[in-house]
């Protein structure tokens, strides 16, 4: 699992394609595609129901901190956590 391209490679793509994005809706509440592909790639795609549950779109999951009651499994948790702080050393946002 590669979590430091991936977000990356989105933010790449989304600069050049920006109009080519769609968005989820639930209930009154739009998650980007940024949350729901960083999820998959990162191999977590059993907590993207979890994410639109809590309204967790892109800038709430670049500042998230309270991963214990979003996330509560542990091992999902640690590999969310390994991941979220590579993001968040990237600098690329």
């Amino acid at each position: 699992m590669n979590c430091r391209a991936f977000p990356v490679q989105c933010d790449l793509h989304f600069q050049h394609n920006h109009g080519a994005f769609s968005s989820d809706h639930v209930e009154g509440f739009t998650m980007d595609t940024f949350v729901t592909e960083t999820l998959t790639a990162w191999q977590l795609e059993n907590l993207i129901d979890t994410f639109k549950d809590q309204e967790v779109d892109e800038e709430s999951f670049r500042l998230l901190d309270a991963i214990a009651s979003l996330i509560p499994n542990t091992g999902h948790r640690v590999k969310f956590q390994k991941c979220h702080k590579e993001l968040e050393n990237c600098h690329c946002h």
